[in-house]
This record gives C-alpha cells, sequence and structure tokens, in this order.
C-alpha cells in the first residue's frame, strides 16, 4: 500500500450497480490502495490495479468537481498523478462513465480553469464573494453537470482563497 496524500470516503456505487465484485477483483489482480485526502478530510481510498483504478469521487465524469470538503491544490495535484499512468489504464470514477486519460485530462482542465479565474481575482484583490459571482464558465464546460454553484464553483474558490491566504480551509459536516 502507498500512500498519495494523508486522511474513509468510497464513492464506489457505480461498481455495485454493475454488479462487480470489488474484492474478488482486486485480490486477483494485486491491486495498490491509494489512500487520498485531497478530496475529503477523511481517507478516499483509491484502488488501482494494472490498468485499472478504481477513483471514488476523486473523478467525477462530464461535472464539476463537488467539492464540498476539498483541498482544491492537493487535488489537483492527485489529478496530476492519475495523468501519469499507463495510457492504457480505465478509471471508474465515483459519478459518471468509466474514462481514460483523456477523461481524466478534462476534468483536470476543468479545475484548472477555476483555479486559474480564482488566481486572476485573488491577485487582484478582489474578494471571494464577488470572485464567485464573476466565475464564468468556459464554453466547453457549459454542458458539464453542475451538482450547486454553492459546492462547485463557491466552495472551491473558498478553498482556494483561504489556502493563499495562509489561513485554515473550513470544513463542513455533511
Amino acid at each position: 500500500m502507498r500512500g498519495v496524500g494523508a486522511g474513509v470516503g468510497v464513492g464506489l456505487g457505480w461498481v455495485w450497480e454493475q454488479g462487480l465484485d470489488l474484492l474478488s477483483i482486486t485480490a486477483r489482480q494485486d491491486p495498490t490502495l491509494e489512500l487520498d485526502d485531497s478530496f475529503h478530510p477523511y481517507w478516499t481510498i483509491s484502488v488501482m490495479q494494472p490498468s485499472r483504478g478504481y477513483t471514488g469521487d476523486l473523478l467525477t465524469g462530464g461535472q464539476y468537481p463537488v467539492n464540498i470538503n476539498g483541498y482544491p491544490t492537493r487535488w489537483r495535484a492527485t489529478l496530476a498523478h492519475f495523468a501519469t499512468f499507463d495510457k492504457n489504464t480505465m478509471f471508474v470514477p465515483g459519478h459518471g462513465p468509466i474514462m481514460g486519460l483523456e477523461g481524466v485530462a478534462e476534468i483536470r482542465s476543468c479545475f484548472d480553469d477555476l483555479a486559474e479565474q480564482t488566481e486572476k481575482n485573488f491577485k487582484a484583490g478582489v474578494p471571494v464573494e464577488e470572485a464567485v459571482e464573476r466565475y464564468v464558465v468556459p464554453d466547453k464546460f457549459k454542458n458539464y453537470r453542475q451538482f450547486s454553484w454553492g459546492f462547485a464553483i463557491s466552495r472551491t474558490t473558498q478553498q482556494l482563497y483561504a489556502e493563499w491566504s495562509g489561513k485554515p480551509i473550513e470544513i463542513l459536516n455533511y
């Protein structure tokens, strides 16, 4: 077992819905468990096997990251880590369809856009509340699902501002 981060939430509902027996699959294929706290303040367990990764909510296909209690910089670093996997790796996200590295790249791009727009506002001295309202969804993400503006855009913006200001990130208990 190797740790990618540090802090147990598992978003593997899709695996169970498909009738897959995760324990049997992983026992046969020498899995690596990656423990990560970039998303939840508790551990998120990603099960990585040769050519397959079960990532829980660290990856979500076709939707903005729901960032109730995430740590955006570390979460983005985790996505960058996933991008280093073999080109044939398939990822089973917490929500959305199974994806390859192109899906990881798309989600990284969405997260990066949010961080870049937020950083411009932060450096310009724009108050966090106004920065949330200034975020513009790029055309390429207009069809992305948003669980809610508050949990996707607002929370990530607030958390980035706190991080860049050296303040603790407020944890919500949901």
